[in-house]
């Protein structure tokens, strides 16, 4: 059976070929669970999205790395959403996806620009043995913690850039993901985003680091409206608009190729 799959490039910027690309795939019905991560594995991007119709008009969704099923993808959702909005559903004003970490929502701001809204994920002070700051090799200002998440905080974004993380032994924390962040230069906050226990290194572009990031930053200095740049090889822009218990993160995405997985 071939399965067609598309490339997405989320949350780029000009020039194109930035961003974080994301497979998309949208079955008629759903496929075996080891048909997806084989998928995902054959891809070998940082997350595929599986995205199967609803009799309600909704859209059940489901997100692989190329080694594991992960609970919420944000740069994979946006690509959903850039996707299905292209294939002819323009005239719908938003999507409903329904996924591990409840119900999510996209919409079409305009010309290949997309909002997705993700639930907001409160963090709390750690006591840092030194493992992350060790995993990292450079000790953060302030370190907290969500059920998932280590987020290390720190001074200026030059700190940020010079990290070269121990790999290893970030995969070896007891939370799979870990966000950096520091106040930013020409925008409000630069980032990087590490989860090698999940099969990714250094991810380019994260849109659920926002669900994390939003609610932090608006606790700590009452603001709601963020333009935060992930410092990846590749680059990304991402905007992000806290609001109660969600996060709205909008971006550009752009449809490169559609190529069929023999599966």
């Amino acid at each position: 059976m071939n399965v067609p799959v598309t490339t997405v490039d989320a949350f780029d910027d000009q020039p194109r070929l930035r961003g974080n690309p994301a497979g998309v795939c949208l079955p008629d019905t759903p496929l075996p669970d080891k048909a997806m991560q084989a998928i995902a594995a054959h891809m070998n991007l940082s997350e595929t999205a599986f995205a199967v119709p609803r009799k309600d008009g909704d859209h059940d969704l489901r997100w692989f790395t190329p080694s594991c099923e992960v609970d919420l993808c944000g740069h994979a959702t946006l690509a959903t959403a850039a996707v299905l909005l292209n294939r002819g559903a323009k005239a719908i004003h938003s999507l409903a996806f329904h996924t591990r970490s409840g119900r999510l929502e996209a919409r079409p701001l305009g010309e290949e620009s997309f909002e997705i809204i993700l639930p907001a994920l409160t963090c709390q002070p750690a006591d840092d043995d030194g493992q992350l700051a060790g995993a990292l090799g450079a000790t953060p200002t302030t370190v907290l913690v969500t059920d998932t998440h280590y987020v290390g905080l720190f001074d200026s974004p030059s700190e940020i850039a010079r990290l070269k993380p121990d790999m290893k032994a970030l995969a070896e924390l007891d939370k799979s993901h870990v966000i950096v962040c520091a106040p930013g230069d020409g925008c409000d906050i630069e980032s990087r985003f590490f989860a090698p226990a999940l099969g990714i290194p250094e991810d380019p572009a994260t849109g659920s680091s926002c669900s994390v990031i939003g609610p932090l930053w608006q606790r700590l200095h009452g603001q709601e409206k963020l333009v935060i740049h992930q410092l990846s090889d590749r680059g990304a822009l991402l905007f992000c608009h806290t609001q109660g218990d969600h996060v709205l993160v909008a971006g550009h995405a752009s449809l490169r190729e559609t190529v069929n997985v023999k599966v």
